[in-house]
């Protein structure tokens, strides 16, 4: 099925192939989710950010695009440092899966962060409206719970996240899911 794009822009394009309509990315289709553990007591870096499409701040994860051509552990780094002011001494990536199957070719990459050391305060460039937020491992559903008391949406990415950071301070570098 040939595939004819509707519209580009800068940063997206709407597609359609056949009857679907959907979102391609302009220039990368691929966006890393890293999720920093914290150690010595357990837990994890989560971000209070502004989304300007939903119009809200969320409760989630580091996370950006991966440039075409750019090696995805490269990209976990750097978006590591710039959100969270953190660098990782390791890095791996634990899951790839689809964004939003009847809406985007986009796939995520999820890259378990340890090691951690901090280097600055983080909170992004001059364009993002980012707080880091260290949070304890037995904090995460009590942060969730106040993230929804003050009106924040809760970054589904962060459900998955959660799930795969329990899963690797459990059985270590070996096996996580």
């Amino acid at each position: 099925m040939k595939k004819k794009t509707l519209y580009k822009g800068k940063y997206i394009r709407l597609v359609q192939k056949g009857t679907w309509e959907f979102v391609e990315r302009v220039g990368a289709n691929k966006a890393v989710v890293i999720i920093p553990i914290l150690r010595n007591p357990n837990g994890m870096v989560l971000l209070k950010e502004f989304r300007v499409p939903i119009d809200n701040y969320t409760l989630s994860l580091p996370a950006g695009l991966v440039e075409k051509d750019e090696d995805v552990l490269v990209a976990a780094g750097r978006e590591l440092e710039e959100e969270t002011g953190y660098t990782a001494g390791y890095l791996k990536v634990v899951l790839e899966a689809p964004s939003s199957v009847g809406l985007s070719c986009e796939r995520l990459i999820y890259v378990i962060a340890d090691d951690l050391v901090q280097v600055s305060d983080g909170g992004g460039d001059e364009n993002e409206d980012i707080v880091v937020l260290d949070t304890l491992m037995q904090s995460v559903d009590h942060q969730i719970d106040q993230s929804i008391v003050m009106g924040w949406d809760i970054d589904v990415k962060l459900y998955c996240g959660i799930y795969l950071a329990k899963n690797y301070l459990m059985h270590g570098r070996e096996k996580i899911i």
